[in-house]
């Protein structure tokens, strides 16, 4: 008797829907066929993230028949011996694990038999060497693996071979379930079962999942319950993890989907209806759709990469739209597809989603799908943990106020990223690789982001709160505060912070605040940033800029020390004294930019430039200092120079009281345009105006 999960693959295979996902699971298990590799007992793979160049981050690659030398294609360096041996040797069962997987789908859905062979040997090759690995791995925030160096390895290639397992049980004998079920499966149960982690996070839930799904394939309800339940099992996961706005709490669009990822993977095998009670799998379909821009595209917040596309995850709302039938979904697969016009990345409609599912997106090009109620362009859209502003011509900002996201976090409470003209201007470039070393020198800590930095020092864990947003006539407008007044956060009690990753600096960030207002208008963007100290404390405004800066005569050579990082990341410093009014210029994607900046205190300017994602090129980073004793404002106004009306070139002039702040936009000629800022008790708008002639 076949599995549910093989009947539905074989059915759904015979679509003309799966016409191209069946070609390619052909063509990958054709390929799974020729692999010469067979696990060994004495096998013992290191960190995947290894199999990376470590100058510029870039996957080395891969061969089935060499382990010795492994070149980068991007730079032609050439690797061996250890870290890259162990990482080719975790690759490589993580690619044999696809493997098995890809050929247990082709042989439901073809019945060829020799499909079938090879993924049933392969899982008992697996179950002969099992017993013999040993636990290994010091991952940093990882637990150990037995045959890779982590849990999670180890959890995600288990996920792989259940598949395997679940379509092709009834193929063993009984000699051989037996010694499947016992040397692989219930032995891999054990040991994720002692290294699961007991906090929330998206390594748990992989682990939890893979508990779940090996007691799903073998039956075993007591192993179902161990993955589900408990503190830090599935259901506390899920409940805990998942912000009240649909966000995942680490605060990465990355691993947002890479925890759905595994929830949807459960959902295929499982019959456990439970997993369907929770409002908070839907959302985690639903809130990134409020924050994509007309390209699909999300921005790269904290361990991201430096581009996340919807198109990686068409196969995700596939299985949105089969089970939720909504009609959004359905716009977005048909935007992925080309199927309606769309500026979206094109994907094939071949992805292995198509084997799960229960009703397909239309392709009639007389149907016309409603407009998705998260329509991307919304010139407000504002969670908990982000905010969208944009207008229509191209200009779009987003503005981060989340809670603490742990490990993942980038320290950059309050950070933002700037596109003008739909191209990136300021932004937050994410990650590389972890094993790359910028990683962990650069992109990790509080000055590689458009954020602020006192001291030179990293931001203490603290949970942003947005204020205020709003929609008004003249455009759209944000603010938020962090502070620092306990060591109190969201998730403190929650997750794991080993002291040894902990790079912040309490004191210098002790009873200080950063309060961060931004406004977008259909000509400027306003960026407003108060920062509240209890005694003298050096105040570094960052921007990082894609970009170059015009008019450099006044500046000169600086040897200032810019962060507590090393010196070496900051290339060609320049600086200039101000005395709190200064004019710049940038070229950026062919387009003037004038950034008018104003400061309530004397300001030192400081240019440099720094490690870019990928690390093989650098940004503009603009740094405005202060030290202030008690509060400081600075205040900047971004233009593009030929949109202006005539292309005449507009003044700013900020006029700074104790009661409000004016910020006039005038010609020569006339006055264009006024805002007002009415401080409140607690922050600046509880009154605001903008009036544009």
């Amino acid at each position: 008797m076949s599995s549910r999960l093989s009947d539905t693959i074989y059915l759904n295979a015979q679509h003309k829907k799966t016409l191209h996902a069946k070609k390619k699971l052909i063509a990958e298990a054709d390929e799974a066929l020729q692999i010469p590799f067979r696990p060994s007992k004495t096998d013992i793979a290191d960190w995947g993230h290894y199999f990376h160049c470590p100058y510029d981050g870039a996957a080395l690659n891969f061969s089935w028949t060499n382990n010795k030398k492994f070149d980068c294609p991007s730079c032609r360096r050439v690797f061996e011996d250890s870290p890259f041996l162990g990482g080719w040797m975790g690759m490589a069962h993580g690619k044999l694990g696809e493997a098995v997987k890809h050929l247990s789908f082709a042989y439901a859905a073809t019945k060829r038999e020799d499909y079938l062979l090879k993924a049933n040997k392969i899982l008992l090759d697996y179950a002969e060497c099992y017993p013999h690995y040993r636990t290994h791995g010091k991952i940093p925030y990882n637990g150990p693996g037995k045959l890779f160096a982590q849990t999670l390895d180890e959890a995600n290639w288990m996920i792989n071979l259940c598949y395997a397992y679940h379509i092709g049980k009834e193929h063993f004998t009984k000699e051989e379930l037996e010694i499947v079920n016992n040397q692989l499966f219930l032995n891999a149960a054990t040991f994720l079962s002692t290294w699961k982690e007991q906090q929330i996070h998206n390594h748990a839930v992989h682990i939890t999942v893979a508990i779940c799904m090996i007691g799903s394939i073998l039956g075993n309800d007591h192993l179902i319950e161990q993955g589900f339940n408990g503190d830090y099992g599935l259901r506390n996961q899920i409940r805990k993890g998942v912000l009240e706005d649909g966000l995942w709490y680490e605060g990465s669009f990355s691993y947002h989907f890479y925890t759905l990822e595994s929830i949807v993977q459960l959902a295929h095998i499982t019959d456990d209806t439970r997993l369907w009670s929770f409002p908070e799998i839907k959302k985690m379909f639903d809130t990134p759709l409020l924050f994509i821009d007309n390209e699909g595209l999300l921005p790269s917040l904290n361990d991201s990469s430096s581009s996340i596309s919807l198109s990686k995850y068409a196969h995700l709302y596939e299985f949105a739209f089969s089970s939720y039938g909504e009609e959004q979904y359905q716009m977005i697969l048909r935007s992925l597809y080309g199927m309606q016009p769309s500026k979206f990345k094109r994907v094939p409609q071949d992805s292995y989603s198509l084997f799960f599912i229960n009703q397909f997106v239309l392709n009639d090009t007389n149907c016309i799908v409603p407009c998705c109620k998260n329509n991307q362009n919304k010139t407000l859209t504002s969670s908990s943990s982000l905010t969208k502003i944009s207008c229509e011509n191209g200009w779009q900002v987003f503005q981060k106020h989340a809670p603490f996201g742990g490990e993942h976090d980038h320290l950059d409470q309050l950070g933002l990223s700037l596109s003008l003209k739909n191209k990136p201007f300021i932004r937050d470039p994410g990650t590389t690789r972890y094993s790359v070393p910028v990683h962990y020198d650069w992109f990790k800590h509080t000055y590689s982001h458009n954020t602020v930095s006192i001291n030179g020092s990293d931001q203490p864990p603290a949970d942003g709160k947005r204020i205020k947003a709003e929609q008004c006539e003249w455009g759209s407008w944000v603010e938020s505060v962090v502070d620092w007044k306990s060591d109190t956060y969201l998730f403190q009690n929650l997750i794991q912070l080993p002291e040894s990753m902990s790079s912040w600096d309490v004191e210098s960030y002790k009873d200080c605040s950063i309060q961060r207002f931004n406004a977008i208008t259909d000509r400027l963007f306003l960026d407003i940033v108060t920062v509240n100290v209890p005694e003298k404390r050096e105040v570094d405004l960052l921007y990082h800029v894609d970009g170059q800066i015009l008019h450099t005569q006044n500046w000169e050579t600086s040897q200032a020390k810019l962060s507590k990082l090393n010196q070496d990341l900051f290339n060609n410093k320049r600086e200039m004294m101000t005395n709190g009014s200064t004019f710049l210029q940038w070229k950026a994607n062919e387009e003037i930019v004038n950034q008018h900046s104003w400061c309530s205190s004397k300001t030192m300017l400081y240019l440099a430039n720094t490690p870019d994602n990928p690390p093989v090129s650098d940004r503009a980073t603009l740094i405005q200092r202060s030290e202030p004793h008690q509060s400081i404002t600075f205040i900047n106004v971004f233009q593009i120079a030929t949109d202006l009306p005539n292309r005449e070139d507009e003044n700013i002039e900020v006029i700074h009281s104790e009661s409000d702040i004016r910020i006039l936009v005038s010609t020569h000629a006339s006055i264009c345009g006024e805002f007002r800022l009415t401080k409140g008790k607690n922050h600046h708008s509880s009154t605001h105006s903008y009036f544009s002639s």
